[in-house]
């Protein structure tokens, strides 16, 4: 579940959604996601911000939007770009005032993705074949 703005949105990574996003952006949707993931786990170690610089060097706030936009509208496709867009900067680049789950930046909610993806592979791998 994705938790943008005071709103959550469910969202599944499928090969539509994984064409979209290369059609938008040129890039592949794994590739964009690791390299988000890559700068998060290269800046554990450093301050937030240069945490949170790093993950926005990795992936820019359009590519973030083209990621959220491509899979949220695979399980609601009424969800408008222009309300990812709003709830992405109402959120902001950097934490608030408001440390809860709904309230977090952009670049953590991205991390959620890739974690909750990572999850979804690993558990494909372990499942016993017929």
């Amino acid at each position: 579940m994705i938790k943008l703005c005071y709103k959550e949105y469910p969202f599944k990574i499928t090969l539509g959604a994984m064409r979209e996003y290369k059609e938008l952006t040129g890039k592949s949707l794994h590739y964009s996601l690791m390299k988000a993931y890559k700068a998060n786990i290269d800046g554990r170690e450093t301050t937030l911000i240069n945490r949170l610089l790093q993950i926005q060097e990795a992936i820019s706030f359009d590519d973030a939007l083209a990621v959220f936009h491509t899979i949220i509208k695979t399980e609601n496709s009424a969800t408008s770009k222009a309300e990812i867009e709003d709830a992405m900067l109402k959120v902001s680049w950097f934490p608030n005032a408001d440390d809860s789950d709904l309230g977090r930046p952009w670049p953590f909610e991205l991390m959620t993705i890739v974690e909750e993806v990572n999850n979804f592979y690993s558990e494909l791998s372990t499942e016993k074949k017929p």
